[in-house]
């Protein structure tokens, strides 16, 4: 059986901040496209979910002007797409990788193609904030929590009201209350 049979499942992560800015909501059934970039795990800071094994045939790309420092551009074929790399070293050929793929919608390298999927399975991911009294957020969850959804969606942020100044409330009375005797004495009578 040849590679191109083989139909390949990606985990891929989407930056809410992706979703927001192109007001974009994704949906279980949804065909997706985007240029994906792979990340090799990183033990400290890669959620263990999100890791996954590549295997794929490495190309070494020519450089461009949005590579990283010292890393060598890479683009990984997979049988129906395609993953930018910025590998540590010089890479051709087969590979076998273990990382994260995110989607990338800013910039790749010219030609590097977009993959096409369909959306299998959505979990969105959150943190806990609240606000402390030094007004800085604080993660009170103790950590990441998914939740298995049929479509992406952007949760409205708290509203937050501050207690009304007592000082400024009474004051805005007063001058209503200036305002509108300035009016009667005028001979401005007030409409019901």
């Amino acid at each position: 059986m040849g590679c191109e049979d083989i139909d390949v499942i990606l985990t891929v992560r989407v930056a809410t901040w992706e979703l927001e800015e192109n007001g974009r909501v994704l949906s279980v059934g949804d065909e997706f496209s985007s240029w994906l970039t792979f990340h090799e795990a990183d033990a400290t800071s890669t959620p263990a979910q999100d890791v996954q094994m590549i295997l794929g045939s490495a190309r070494p790309l020519p450089t461009w002007p949005g590579e990283g420092l010292a890393v060598h551009p890479v683009q990984i074929d997979l049988a129906d797409g395609a993953l930018y790399w910025e590998a540590p070293g010089p890479v051709e050929g087969p590979v076998e990788v273990i990382g994260t793929v995110c989607t990338n919608n800013i910039d790749a390298p010219d030609g590097c193609p977009e993959t096409t999927g369909v959306v299998r399975r959505i979990q969105m991911e959150w943190r806990d904030y609240v606000m402390g009294s030094d007004k800085s957020w604080r993660d009170v969850s103790g950590g990441l929590r998914y939740e298995e959804v049929p479509a992406t969606y952007f949760p409205f942020p708290p509203i937050e009201i501050d207690e009304p100044d007592p000082e400024a409330e009474a004051d805005l009375k007063r001058r209503s209350r200036q305002g509108a005797s300035r009016r009667l004495d005028h001979g401005h009578v007030p409409r019901l």
